[in-house]
């Protein structure tokens, strides 16, 4: 999605696979088990202790969904 490849993308890399963050192609989470509801609250809020900034102030409620359904719509099954 362009809101993942314009936010998440410099973390994460451009194809999930992580970099200086965590890989989000693979069933493995750091925080919370992988819900709809877990990858939108972290994408919101975010994780000081991780440095993953959250998107509340920057990202509407729809965007964090669509951005939360991307990575979750296309991970691998592994």
């Amino acid at each position: 999605s362009a809101i993942y490849q314009q936010y998440c993308s410099a973390c994460h890399g451009v194809d999930k696979n992580g970099g200086f963050a965590s890989n989000l192609n693979d069933q493995v989470w750091t925080l919370g088990k992988g819900t709809i509801e877990d990858v939108m609250k972290i994408t919101s809020d975010g994780n000081i202790p991780l440095k993953m900034p959250g998107w509340k102030s920057v990202l509407s409620d729809k965007q964090i969904q669509e951005v939360s359904s991307y990575i979750l719509n296309t991970k691998e099954s592994k």
